[in-house]
């Protein structure tokens, strides 16, 4: 429990790293994240969504805590997504007199306030001075429903928030060309921790890297804008990333080369509408398969489906009416984005189209292994806020004008 304490604690230290005119929403809202928190961990009670995977984790942290000096740290095993996460739960279990809740779950408070922390940096270096539109991005990162919820439960989306907005930052950093070596540094640990919090996180990583630099290459925002040799250099960078990486054992990796890409996408999710091919039910909120390998455009149909199902006539149940709103908000803050951007200078048109990429092709590449909308709902976290900043960062600097 001291542990715990003491990591809540941290997390509202986190509250002073923030300029003084935002800490106070901060504050507002980190207080109700941890009451959230403070309820799951004590409570014995479970909320809508993922509980089943968050108990998970906690069993088996326990279990493992009790045997630490034979915990796996191959490759092989962590790149299954979850080992590596089950493997340090099990230290903190061990090593802070668990087992109790608290010691983990405090964990993710931790990494939510730092998610808020980076989302308002992120905002203030592009909208500078603009504290009032920082402030709105806190509260409605804050408190969407699906944050509150999924943010607060034991789960890896939080960190692979975390991790994802910190290589948005510091690739800002670089092209400011502030402390550009150790910014670069991080980047490179943050993408290796990244790859071991998701089976398929090595290809949202490999994308992530790719946008970012793919505009790292650019002169001038006009046609064929590119720096021919940062492009080549880049290109080979990545290539060889990509041989390193699939040099690897990776599950990821293994199930790509057996099946093929379209292959892989295609199986992937016959597996999952039969049950996630562990011999569980289907899921109550499973839409079914929407990708015909035959037809490369029915990608267009899996993603649509990831971003708006339930439509209000799959509307089955009132807890439905959570993923429904925010379905909706999802949209209107592409709207904004889109109405606002013509009137954003070269330089913030550049950085958020950086970033709208980055959060419509995450958002892609979670759509092609996601066959539920339960599932998708808590998928959209780990960028939401990347969307949320885009959207109110371009509207605020339009009425500012």
């Amino acid at each position: 429990m001291i542990f715990g304490l003491f990591v809540i604690t941290l997390s509202y230290g986190v509250s002073f790293l923030f300029p003084k005119e935002i800490r106070g929403s901060f504050f507002i809202v980190l207080s109700l994240h941890a009451l959230i928190i403070l309820f799951y961990a004590y409570s014995g009670v479970d909320l809508i969504g993922a509980t089943e995977d968050a108990d998970s984790f906690y069993k088996h942290a326990v279990e493992r805590s009790s045997d630490i000096g034979n915990l796996n740290w191959s490759i092989n095993s962590l790149s299954n997504g979850h080992d590596f996460f089950k493997n340090i739960h099990a230290i903190l279990q061990h090593y802070f007199s668990g087992p109790e809740k608290i010691i983990s779950y405090s964990t993710t408070l931790l990494a939510w306030s730092l998610c808020a922390l980076i989302l308002v940096k992120l905002y203030l270096s592009i909208c500078q001075e603009d504290n009032k539109g920082a402030i709105v991005v806190t509260y409605i990162y804050a408190l969407t429903p699906s944050i509150l919820i999924f943010n607060s439960y034991l789960l890896r989306e939080v960190w692979m928030s975390l991790i994802i907005f910190s290589i948005v930052y510091l690739a800002l950093k670089v092209s400011s060309h502030s402390k550009k070596l150790l910014n670069i540094s991080l980047i490179i640990f943050l993408t290796l921790i990244c790859i071991l919090l998701h089976r398929y996180m090595v290809v949202i990583i490999i994308n992530l890297l790719a946008v970012i630099l793919l505009y790292d290459a650019i002169d001038k925002y006009t046609w064929y804008p590119f720096n021919n040799i940062k492009l080549l250099s880049y290109l080979s960078v990545l290539l060889i990333g990509i041989f390193v990486v699939f040099n690897m054992e990776l599950d990821s990796v293994k199930y790509i080369f057996r099946n093929g890409i379209i292959g892989s996408i295609d199986q992937y999710m016959i597996d999952l509408v039969g049950g996630h091919g562990d011999g569980a039910p289907p899921a109550r909120t499973t839409y079914g398969k929407t990708f015909d390998k035959g037809n490369l455009f029915s990608i267009v149909n899996v993603f649509l489906s990831y971003q708006f199902m339930p439509y209000p006539w799959k509307v089955s149940s009132i807890i439905d009416l959570a993923p429904l709103f925010e379905n909706f908000l999802r949209g209107g803050f592409v709207i904004l984005f889109i109405i606002n951007r013509k009137r954003l200078s070269i330089t913030q048109k550049m950085n958020m189209d950086m970033i709208f990429l980055i959060w419509l092709s995450v958002e892609f590449i979670w759509s092609v292994g996601t066959i539920n909308w339960g599932t998708a709902y808590r998928h959209h976290t780990v960028v939401y806020g990347l969307l949320v900043f885009v959207a109110i960062a371009s509207y605020r600097n339009s009425k500012i004008k």
